[in-house]
């Protein structure tokens, strides 16, 4: 290579990456006026300059990306330099690329700069953004946490500020997960719609090119160019959106809080009247039985696992089986390098799949994808939460690292399996750590520019407050739990007024009394109980329970009676007669108030 600018080394494992030389760059320049000189996240791999050619001089507009830097994963090709793919091994064992990656080129050619290579997960193959051999970067939003992967670097390089934007690869999650766990916007978009050419592959029928940002109209602004020519349908606002019951159960974090940011957003953006509540696995197995053969072991699975994790299973057989038959599955097999536990353990996971279990498995894939294009059909939405929980410690091992995977495989898999888009849009921080909660939004294949769209109105309304949603969520969610409350309090007064009727009066009273625990200060409770003592002979907690009521609403009629006939029955004959008239002030054709005062007249026992 020729007129070589310079080497830099990657990571601490002293690899020399050279950068490209002028005559490579299609006409792009040298040096970015704003190339950070430090990485304090430990974020890239490697840093190169690509620029883009001067933007033409006025009354020509720049391209659309004049100004912007980004950076990009550790699986895409650029011209002159070998592609590391997140395994040192690879770089020793593989040439420089012979192109750059279109989709990179595409960004450099609209005025973007790439100021360098990102570290990943190896192979691509995890969603926790731990490289056993460059380390795990970290997470500006949770220091001390795992920034998710395997897109790690390209997620947390934008989340530290050190470039505008990036790209990275999605299979199982790897655009969406980091960008949840690091409070950015991230997308995966509708499969195939952005080149792929010259990006390492894992699952070439799953791999989708995403980017991130920090800002969705910068994600909007990239969308626009990386899908210019690409075959999606034009913006609109979503018809409806689909609450997905079931996957917010999935979630380990604040489920409750996150659905209820879901459900407030939902009714923002279309109204109550198209907001719409989905149990998906259900709904899956219902309409392909078939689907459940996947999860052998279906029977011991939790209501909200049931046909998620069905498909799971049918989308981990794709991608172990493709990994098998691609590049790096190949590589793998051939030169057995060394990598970090969990991701060599997948790698033999995927040499046990069979031919068959593939074939089987792509027919009920485009069942699944036809079942899913109908809910979504005229521009419907689905709503989930994007990872397994909040973002984990880092160095986590065994059951609880495995329990994170299995929670956000099941959530990422929707959209991979089908190879609908899916968008990461932050929505605030969870309450005592911190940390970001994101919701993901999935639409039918094609409908990409309307995810983007969306995330545009969420960011502008959040910027005016941005703890909107979670305090409309936190005031739905009291709202629930009040009129929880108040539904098991009224469940329990119709089974006081059932025991009532039958004449069982000590239950009448222990049902109300669990009414009046429930609800607090409730007036009509009080005089139903006050009814039951009366029936018991109890006339003390009769008057007890009607004063009680009394305070509550001084207007209550049945109170002011039944604490007349305990008043009486206890010889208070003239506070018996001060409630019988004071009912009279307030109905004065109550008949049983004019009877019970002309039998305490007529005795002569109210004077």
């Amino acid at each position: 290579m020729d007129a070589k600018l310079g080497a830099l080394t990657a990571g601490a494992l002293g690899v020399s990456i050279f950068v490209l030389s002028k005559s490579l760059r299609r006409n792009w320049s040298r040096k970015p006026s704003h190339l950070p000189t430090y990485d304090p996240f430990g974020a890239l791999v490697s840093r190169f300059e690509i620029l883009p050619k001067p933007p033409p001089p006025p009354p020509h507009a720049p391209p659309p990306l004049t100004g912007l830097t980004f950076a990009i994963k550790d699986n895409m090709d650029v011209e002159g330099i070998v592609t590391g793919v997140g395994v040192p091994l690879w770089l020793e064992c593989h040439s420089p690329a012979t192109a750059t990656a279109p989709t990179v080129a595409k960004l450099v050619d609209n005025g973007a700069a790439v100021m360098g290579r990102c570290v990943m997960d190896e192979l691509a193959y995890s969603v926790e953004g731990e490289n056993f051999f460059y380390g795990t970067p970290k997470n500006p939003a949770a220091p001390g946490r795992i920034p998710g992967g395997s897109s790690s670097g390209s997620a947390v390089a934008v989340a530290g500020g050190l470039c505008d934007f990036s790209l990275g690869t999605d299979t199982l999650g790897s655009v969406r997960v980091p960008s949840a766990l690091c409070g950015i916007f991230g997308i995966r978009p509708t499969w195939g719609v952005v080149s792929d050419e010259g990006v390492k592959p894992l699952s070439p029928s799953l791999d989708t090119v995403g980017w991130f940002s920090k800002d969705a109209e910068m994600l909007q602004r990239i969308g626009h160019v990386l899908l210019s020519g690409a075959k999606t349908q034009p913006s609109r606002p979503p018809s409806k959106i689909y609450v997905v019951h079931d996957a917010f159960a999935l979630f380990r974090g604040p489920s409750e809080l996150l659905q209820a940011c879901a459900t407030s957003i939902a009714n923002e953006l279309v109204g109550t009247s198209g907001v719409r509540s989905l149990k998906l696995g259900p709904h899956l197995l219902e309409k392909l039985p078939g689907l459940a053969k996947w999860d052998l072991d279906q029977k011991n699975r939790k209501e909200e696992e049931k046909g998620i994790d069905s498909l799971l299973k049918a989308c981990q057989i794709v991608q172990r089986w493709d990994f098998m038959n691609c590049e790096t599955g190949r590589w793998c097999i051939d030169d057995k390098p060394e990598l970090g536990s969990g991701i060599a353990a997948r790698v033999e996971a995927a040499k046990r799949v069979t031919k068959e279990q593939f074939e089987e498995v792509s027919e009920l894939r485009q069942e699944v994808k036809s079942v899913m294009a109908k809910l979504l059909e005229d521009a419907s939405v689905m709503c989930i939460p994007v990872a397994g929980d909040l973002p984990p410690k880092c160095g986590l091992s065994g059951v609880l690292q495995s329990d994170f995977r299995l929670a956000t495989l099941r959530l990422t898999a929707i959209a991979s399996f089908t190879g609908f888009p899916q968008i990461t849009i932050p929505v605030g921080k969870a309450p005592g750590s911190g940390y970001p909660l994101a919701l993901g939004f999935i639409a039918a294949p094609g409908r990409d520019l309307l995810l983007l769209d969306l995330a545009v109105v969420l960011q502008k309304a959040l910027q005016a407050d941005p703890e909107a949603v979670t305090k409309m969520a936190e005031n739905l969610l009291q709202k629930a739990k009040i009129d929880a409350r108040a539904a098991e309090a009224d469940a329990a007064k119709q089974q006081g007024n059932e025991a009532f009727k039958a004449g069982d009066y000590e239950r009448a009273v222990d049902f109300y009394s669990k009414a009046i625990e429930i609800a607090g200060n409730n007036s009509v409770l009080y005089s139903n109980r006050a009814m039951a003592y009366l029936k018991l002979v109890d006339f003390k907690s009769a008057e007890t329970d009607c004063t009680q009521a009394l305070m509550l609403d001084k207007k209550n009629v049945k109170a002011l009676l039944r604490r007349g006939t305990a008043r009486a029955f206890m010889t208070m004959y003239r506070e018996a007669l001060d409630d019988f008239k004071a009912v009279l002030v307030l109905e004065p054709g109550n008949k049983q108030a004019k009877a019970e005062l002309q039998k305490l007249q007529l005795s002569g026992m109210a004077f």
